[in-house]
């Protein structure tokens, strides 16, 4: 009888064996394909790169060039007009397009409120005045003389006093009356002599009239109520708008009935007469233009001629050029925000780049930036982001003539600088 258990183990080593061979076969397998993985598949780049757009440019020679700037017409003086007090609005005439002459009534407010503060100043002007006279008034001849009539009542009354004074005296010395009865002609001599002064000084008083502090006080209420009449005939004139100078209504921005507030723009008047543009042009060529010269500028395709009114005093650090005012006269072909050209020529010799302005970012000490693409080894299509320092030349606005450490035939990322840094891996478009 075989042995079970002899039977059993043999199976299992058998089975063992099988899974060995197995593993084997298996780590052949996988070590064949990784090594031949780059064969079977290319590998594929996982990391995503930022496309930047570039283009190569050649070093050349400034030379006698005729350069091109541009700018933009605007009127020579524009003003947002509203009315200098608040107030509904009562009524507008003119319009869009409609043009106006200096001093030309715009618009006018609702006046009914100030009418009636007018009506009550001026009651109060008439009061005040009417005090400041009365005051001032000399007095009447009937109160006068009925204080001089008062003044010879006393004296009269004060004769008397005396003289019964005397005669009590006389009686008081023979012992015919007590002492009190002479003390009581006494006071009566003294107070009628008191009332008397009393009398003389309140007619001093009526003919002097009132007194200088009482009739500067009447005077100055006076004053005052004609300066509030002043003040309100500023708002009566506050609530008509005019024009200050001819000019063309660019923008109606209210209507009737509207409640403004002081200042509030109405109107937006632009001169009609002489139009501006501002040019900016690279320094040297800025302080060749002096004011009153003459310059040919191009316009929608056809010739004018403008004059250079003056040259501003700061240089753009963005663009490293400087603006220059120039008018021209008005005309139907002509509008504020029309597209301005001028050519100028230039006989300066430089050596350098001419690159687009969206290359360039301001850089230190006055220099500009700008970025080059720099192939990567084993890698055809990723680039290196390298940093350049530039010195701007001279600019026509779009481009810009530049010299610094670029060299050869860089290739130079034209828009988009601000996204990348100075060792960035990107791709071209």
């Amino acid at each position: 009888m075989p042995n079970p258990w002899l039977h059993s183990r043999d199976f299992g080593g058998a089975i063992t064996i099988r899974r060995g061979w197995l593993l084997v076969l298996g780590s052949l397998i996988f070590i064949y394909g990784c090594t031949n993985k780059s064969t079977i598949q290319p590998e594929v780049e996982e990391r995503d790169f930022l496309t930047v757009s570039a283009t190569t440019v050649e070093p050349e020679a400034s030379g006698v060039q005729t350069l091109e700037f541009s700018g933009h017409l605007r009127a020579a003086k524009s003003t947002d007009l509203g009315f200098l007090r608040s107030g509904r609005v009562l009524q507008l005439t003119v319009d869009e397009g409609d043009r106006v002459s200096a001093g030309q009534v715009l618009g006018r407010l609702d006046t009914d409120s100030l009418a009636a503060r007018e009506s009550e100043l001026r009651a109060q002007l008439a009061g005040a005045e009417a005090n400041s006279q009365e005051v001032s008034a000399p007095p009447r001849r009937y109160e006068r003389a009925a204080s001089q009539d008062r003044i010879d009542q006393l004296k009269s009354e004060l004769q008397l006093a005396r003289t019964k004074l005397q005669r009590r005296e006389e009686l008081y010395k023979n012992g015919a009356i007590p002492k009190e009865q002479l003390d009581e002609a006494r006071t009566t001599v003294t107070l009628t002599s008191n009332q008397l002064e009393a009398a003389r000084n309140q007619l001093k008083d009526l003919e002097a009239g009132a007194r200088p502090e009482t009739r500067r006080v009447a005077q100055t209420q006076v004053e005052q109520v004609r300066a509030s009449l002043q003040s309100l005939q500023v708002d009566f004139e506050n609530s008509v708008l005019i024009s200050p100078y001819n000019a063309k209504v660019a923008k109606r921005l209210i209507d009737e009935g509207a409640i403004v507030s002081t200042g509030q723009p109405v109107y937006r008047l632009v001169t009609s007469s002489v139009l501006e543009a501002e040019l900016f042009l690279p320094p040297r060529q800025a302080e060749r233009l002096s004011p009153g010269d003459t310059i040919d500028v191009l316009i929608e395709g056809e010739s004018y001629q403008a004059t250079v009114k003056k040259g501003l005093p700061l240089v753009d650090t963005t663009s490293g050029t400087r603006g220059v005012l120039l008018s021209l006269p008005a005309s139907g072909r002509l509008h504020p925000g029309q597209l301005l050209r001028v050519q100028i020529p230039t006989e300066e010799k430089e050596e350098g780049y001419w690159l687009p302005s969206t290359a360039l970012l301001p850089g230190e000490r006055g220099l500009f930036t700008c970025y080059t693409l720099s192939p990567v080894d084993g890698q055809s299509d990723l680039f290196e982001v390298k940093k350049q320092a530039v010195e701007v030349v001279k600019t026509t606005g779009e481009k810009a003539f530049v010299r610094g450490t670029l060299v050869g035939r860089p290739d130079i990322i034209v828009e988009g600088i601000q996204r990348v840094v100075p060792g960035q891996k990107v791709r071209r478009s």
